[in-house]
């Protein structure tokens, strides 16, 4: 038997039960895309701003873990960086004191 596959769900229909590739509840939901690849691009932007806000809580918990065990340290200018070696005080950019 014959099916035609939905653009949007990809379930498959019986012969002529499509309408312009897609069926009833997808045109209904997605009336003016072609696939649901177009259908994600043109999602609400807060979605991304969502994305954006996930990354830096991520980045934030790698961070804390990092200096927890050591890898990762505080300058005294305020940026964090990798030390090198225990005696590896400042982050590099920060000007040299003379004492």
């Amino acid at each position: 038997m014959n099916s035609e596959q939905c653009k949007i769900c990809m379930f498959d229909f019986k012969p002529g039960t499509l309408i312009d590739g897609k069926c009833a509840p997808c045109v209904e939901r997605y009336p003016d895309v072609d696939s649901m690849k177009e259908w994600k691009e043109k999602q609400n932007p807060e979605l991304k701003d969502n994305e954006r806000v996930f990354e830096a809580k991520v980045q934030k918990l790698l961070d804390r873990k990092l200096k927890e065990i050591g890898i990762l340290s505080d300058c005294a200018c305020g940026k964090s960086f990798f030390k090198k070696s225990p005696a590896h005080k400042n982050c590099g950019n920060c000007p040299k004191e003379d004492s």
